[in-house]
């Protein structure tokens, strides 16, 4: 006599279930955190400027704790999953203006906000977002960097990129 078998679940499927808000929201914290902490522990920030990124790294965390709380009790609204990620673009911008510009260690963070776009609009929300901060990094090369004249700021700006693609 054959019975009935339950549907029996694959713990993978419920991995894949998991709402991508809660996903980012916990990836920004950690990512924060970390940051303020490594901000903390460096030497050098005993400067203005390590003051002030230690201030923006502070409220970015203030930020990701409070978007991590929010999301715990229900998920975000369209117009504030946009609101979110511009904030994350501009903290992220900020950070890098604080810092070494183009070459500050907080470019990684582009890639979290990367990642954050494509979890949540796809390849769409990826192409939208690849572009807007290629724009926000050339601005921030061309505004830290004033004296650079045409060709030289061409050079400038791909410089970074073209050695984090491997070439030099």
């Amino acid at each position: 006599m054959l019975g009935v078998l339950p549907h029996q679940e694959n713990p993978g499927e419920r991995l894949f279930d998991f709402p991508s808000e809660r996903l980012i929201a916990a990836g920004r914290i950690f990512l924060a955190l970390f940051a303020l902490i490594a901000v903390a522990i460096e030497t050098v920030s005993a400067n203005q400027l390590g003051h002030a990124t230690f201030a923006v790294l502070a409220a970015y965390l203030g930020f990701a704790l409070l978007q991590g709380i929010l999301v715990l009790r229900r998920l975000p609204s369209p117009r504030e999953q946009i609101f979110a990620h511009a904030f994350d673009v501009a903290a992220v911008s900020g950070l890098m203006a604080l810092t070494d510009g183009p070459t500050s260690p907080f470019f990684v963070f582009f890639t979290f906000i990367l990642i954050s776009s494509t979890l949540r609009w796809n390849w769409h929300g990826a192409l939208v977002t690849a572009a807007l901060l290629i724009a926000a990094y050339v601005a921030l090369v061309l505004s830290l960097r004033p004296e650079l004249s045409g060709r030289e700021r061409c050079s400038a700006t791909s410089e970074p990129i073209g050695n984090a693609a491997g070439g030099g």
